[in-house]
């Protein structure tokens, strides 16, 4: 569901709102990282990672 909602590019804030989840730190180290580990999402600023502008897409097919 995170990747067919990130099919255009959201901020960290915009999804986790998105799914009603209060702990941004457990979202990220459970659902954020390895979905970017697994290469299956993309951060917009690679170079950049804790850039304030860092939106998440998911990879294409």
């Amino acid at each position: 569901m995170i990747l067919q909602y990130c099919s255009i590019p959201r901020t960290k804030r915009e999804i986790v709102e998105h799914f009603e989840y209060s702990d941004i730190k457990y979202f990220s180290k459970g659902f954020l990282k390895p979905l970017l580990e697994s290469g299956r999402l993309q951060m917009t600023f690679p170079d950049k990672p804790s850039r304030p502008n860092q939106k998440y897409v998911a990879a294409e097919a």
